[in-house]
Formats: C-alpha cells, structure tokens, sequence
C-alpha cells in the first residue's frame, strides 16, 4: 500500500512538472477574477465602514479626510492586494518557464538538425552520390506506394499537368517542374533580397497553387537556410509518371529561427 501511494503521488508531482506552464496559466485566469472579486467585496466593507466612521466625526462637527479614509479602510484591501501579488507571481513564473522551454527545446533542435546533416554528408560520402540518389528514389516510390494518387484527390492548380507529389506533407496536384523551381527562386529571391526575414510553408504552398495546412503559417524558411526542393520521377499506381518532391531544407517552427 504504501509503495502505491508513492507512485500515486510521483504520478501527480510529474504531471505537475510537465504541466507547470499550463497550471499556472490557469491560476493566473483564476487570480485575475478573483481579485477582481475580492476588491469589490472589499470596497463595500469599506464603504460601510466610512458610513459609521462618518456619523462619528459628524458628531463631534469634524471632516473626515483622505488620510483618514485610507487609515481606516486600508486593511479591508490586505486579501485583495495578497491576491494580485500572488498572481502576478503566477503569470511570470508562467512565462519563464514557457521561455526556458522555447530555449531548451530550439537548442535541443539545433543540435539534431546538425547531427542530420553531418550523417547525411557522411553517407554521400561513404557510398557516393549516385547511390545515395538511388536510395532517396527508393524511399520516395515507398512513398507514393503507401499513398496511391489511386485512392486521392488530384488538385488543379493551373500551372501544369504533371501529376506531382509532396513527399512531406502528401497530396497529389498539377505543376511542372519549371513552376516549382520557379516559386522556389522567388521565394528565396525575397529572402535574399531583404523584402522579408521569413516565408511560411503555407505561403510556398500558396504560390504553387495548393491550399494552406493547418500550422503552415508557423512554420517555413529564413535567410539562414533557404527553401531547396529535390525530385524524383516515379511511376504511380496506374502506370502515370509522378514527380515525387523532397524539401533538402526542412521548415523549421518560427521559434527556432
């Protein structure tokens, strides 16, 4: 029994750990109209004090002054003040920790974007160009294998009538290779040239005529490693040649750039 309890109770420690941010979010929402609360009730308790405390100084024909006021109320706002500070407290420690996240996590991210890029390097290295194109062929037929253009929705985008394909996001559609490369160079053109710091997915996604994805606009390409498609040519379930697309620079969350 007692070994249970323990578990039990490092379960909760644990999903308090992980969920700090959260939690304190939802004390600070809690905080917020709770101060709220309590400073009304503590401005009637108050009010009612200041009536009696008049009557008394009106008794004696005196005026009751601000400083006065203050000295006598100032203790109903004590729980209303205790209140605030306990949220603010709340709100930041919040925020700390959802930054030293951020931190931790873009760190952790670097690091294994690098390590990928080093093993990468190492296998053209190792086994030569040619193969390591023939493996990415291979793993891009799995790809379209896995999702037959047979059992998909086809988009018109009206750029072209090769049957495309996104080996990262899926979907078939209608391009030429010219057009994407096309929208590959611009996109980068406005990269290099200042106009902008960042291109989101859904905005490459756009101007190859397809539709926006759900965190797409989170997500895309800085200065710092430009947006680089790679294809292959592959035969699809039916026998019709499909252009299989690759992004060489993966998109990268806002945060880490």
């Amino acid at each position: 029994m007692e070994n249970k309890i323990k578990e039990f109770g490092k379960k909760i420690l644990d999903g308090a750990v992980n969920n700090s941010p959260e939690i304190l979010t939802g004390l600070t929402c809690g905080g917020v109209v709770g101060t709220a609360i309590m400073s009304g009730q503590a401005a009637v308790k108050a009010n009612e004090e200041l009536k009696k405390i008049e009557e008394d100084f009106k008794k004696v024909e005196e005026e009751l002054s601000w400083k006065d006021k203050v000295r006598y109320t100032w203790k109903f706002y004590i729980p209303t003040a205790l209140m605030g500070g306990v949220t603010m407290v709340c709100a930041i420690g919040s925020n700390r920790i959802s930054s030293n996240r951020v931190a931790a996590i873009s760190s952790l991210y670097a690091i294994a974007e690098k390590g990928l890029k080093e093993y990468q390097d190492k296998v053209i290295e190792t086994i030569g160009e040619k193969k390591e194109k023939a493996i990415k062929d291979e793993i891009a037929k799995g790809r379209i294998d896995q999702d037959p253009v047979s059992k998909n929705e086809v988009i018109l985008t009206g750029t072209g009538d090769f049957l495309c394909y996104d080996a990262m996001y899926g979907g078939y559609f209608r391009s030429t290779i010219d057009k994407i490369k096309k929208v590959e160079n611009d996109m980068n053109h406005e990269l290099l040239g200042g106009m902008d710091s960042w291109v989101s997915l859904n905005e490459v996604r756009y101007e190859l005529g397809r539709e926006p994805i759900k965190g797409g606009d989170v997500i895309g390409w800085t200065i710092d490693e430009l947006i680089h498609f790679s294809f292959s040519t592959q035969l699809t379930d039916d026998g019709e040649p499909c252009l299989v697309i690759e992004y060489n620079a993966r998109p990268k969350p806002k945060i880490f750039n």
